[in-house]
């Protein structure tokens, strides 16, 4: 049977707006079907067509759009718009209500128009089963051959209780096993209404499962005929049957069937542990011969002074903890010669290269602002809090219980140190000094270096003698980076010192005071509490010493 076409034919004279035929010119089209003279459109289409010598054109209309109208549903009207420049301004030619034609109106009343092929010979009967017996309306009875359904229904249920189901095999070894396929997909429609749910695929355990595994996923290799299980996915529950514990672990194989074991694993607790099995923290690593964790490149992170690229990046925003780490490292292993708890190397950038950087900001009411802490806890003779090998600069006042230089013994370098302690002072005090032979007059000038009075402030003198008896004195103070010696004998050897306070800028305005009372959690604690017989608890807390 031939398909009718789902196009219109339609033909207009198409007139500007003095009421001229436009004639022999390109010019487009739109044409709406509505539900009404003013309704709403629910068919539209543009075309373009050139008119002729009077100014006719002629389009199929659902050429460009197919038409999609449900005719009987009510009376619909065609509105056609036209711009005579073939552009988008439309000029509207009315709008009139579409009507049958002639043959269309015989259709409706056309013989036999309830049977399917209009054959008398050849009605509609209707089919009825019941058990294996397949009924006829008209009397007649078909009986279909006997047979087992491999399928049972139960309502609105459908279920097999026996064997297993093979999609791309005759062999399913599984209950339900699809094999040759790449890829298996879960789909579900119209995801996101009120009532809908997206795709589930659900591993159900029972009570008798080995090992408490709720369900797992596993990867095979099929090779020489063996099936190779390579990597799995497996959901576990803690002891009981209805505990409320559950842990997800991911295992890989490595060198053999002796070496399938867990490699990453996330408890019950959202922590995660990548070869541990019992993760102590929110992301716990642990390697034997390598490193735990390593970072590249992760792209900016915004500071408030620059933008980052960090390998690793820690963060800690816990307002109720009494510390907050963002990252915290630990090493404790009882057999390597080194311990590390972190570890930082910096290199190859044009600027600076640093191994560890770290920046406190200490907000309001906050009792100190740390950037680096170290606190020496072993039980080894040689502990550290920290350790430089190399030049170390502090930008800012570095204040400390006791203070020395420490070298290779210059007699013994092999076996012995040398160990001096710093000269303290209440004041930023700088030392000069030298010796000098006063003249045939007894006089001697001493030149100080240019920055002198630039850099110091309340000098102060100390003249000795050198290999006789005699008498030195002061004889002009400093002027212009220079003193003046004299003694009351000719060419005598004098040894000087000379003291001065700094007053450069920022001692000016970080003078030391010598004496400070102790504030808010420092008070009743020790910097060093053995020394006063104390134990460690009445140290200062963590953070403040």
């Amino acid at each position: 049977m031939a398909q009718a076409p789902a196009m219109i034919d339609f033909q207009a004279l198409a007139r500007d707006v003095s009421g001229d035929p436009i004639t022999n010119q390109l010019i487009t089209v739109k044409a709406s079907i509505l539900d009404g003279p003013v309704g709403f459109t629910i068919w539209q289409e543009t075309q373009n067509v050139t008119t002729d010598d009077y100014g006719l054109f002629t389009i199929k209309l659902g050429n460009n759009i197919p038409i999609a109208v449900n005719w009987g549903d009510s009376f619909h009207y065609i509105k056609i718009e036209i711009d005579p420049e073939g552009g988008s301004s439309f000029i509207d030619m009315g709008t009139t209500q579409l009507l049958s034609v002639p043959y269309a109106l015989y259709a409706t009343n056309v013989e036999n128009n309830d049977d399917a092929d209009a054959d008398p010979e050849n009605e509609f009967q209707e089919l009825s089963i019941s058990g294996s017996d397949l009924s006829i309306s008209d009397g007649n009875t078909v009986t279909l051959p006997g047979g087992t359904s491999f399928w049972e229904q139960n309502g609105d249920d459908i279920y097999y209780l026996t064997g297993n189901v093979g999609v791309g095999t005759e062999t399913p070894d599984y209950g339900a096993n699809v094999a040759d396929a790449k890829v298996l997909t879960i789909n579900a429609a119209d995801v996101g209404g009120v009532d809908d749910h997206p795709a589930i695929l659900e591993f159900r355990g029972s009570d008798a499962n080995d090992g408490g595994v709720l369900g797992k996923i596993e990867f095979f290799n099929w090779a020489n005929g063996v099936n190779y299980d390579l990597a799995k996915i497996e959901a576990t529950r803690s002891d009981g049957i209805n505990q409320a514990y559950s842990s997800l672990n991911f295992f890989t194989r490595m060198g053999g069937p002796a070496s399938y074991t867990s490699k990453m694993t996330i408890d019950h607790n959202g922590y995660v542990g990548v070869g541990t099995t019992t993760p102590l923290v929110r992301l716990h690593s642990v390697l034997t011969n390598d490193a735990g964790v390593l970072g590249s490149d992760l792209g900016s992170l915004y500071s408030p002074t620059q933008y980052l690229s960090p390998a690793i990046a820690g963060f800690s925003d816990n307002n109720t903890a009494d510390i907050s780490y963002g990252v915290w490292g630990h090493a404790n292993s009882t057999t390597s010669p080194y311990n590390m708890g972190v570890f930082g190397e910096g290199g190859g950038g044009s600027a600076n290269n640093y191994g560890i950087y770290g920046v406190a900001y200490g907000q309001a009411g906050s009792n100190y602002s740390i950037c680096v802490y170290g606190d020496d806890e072993g039980s080894a003779s040689n502990n550290y809090a920290g350790y430089f090998s190399g030049a170390v600069h502090i930008n800012g006042t570095l204040s400390k219980s006791g203070g020395s230089f420490k070298i290779d013994h210059p007699l013994d370098p092999q076996n012995k140190f040398l160990i001096h302690s710093f000269v303290e002072s209440p004041d930023m005090m700088n030392i000069y000094n030298g010796n000098i032979t006063t003249d045939d007059n007894g006089m001697a000038i001493v030149e100080l270096p240019s920055y002198f009075e630039a850099e110091n402030i309340d000098f102060r003198y100390q003249l000795t003698v050198v290999g006789e008896f005699a008498q030195a004195i002061v004889k002009e103070k400093i002027a212009d980076n220079k003193f003046t010696i004299m003694t009351d004998k000719p060419n005598i050897e004098v040894s000087w010192q000379v003291t001065g306070v700094r007053n450069d800028k920022w001692a000016q305005q970080n003078r030391i005071v010598p004496e400070q009372k102790k504030q808010g959690v420092e008070k009743g604690k020790y910097l060093n509490p053995e020394v006063f017989g104390k134990s460690k608890s009445e140290g200062m807390p963590v953070g403040i010493k």
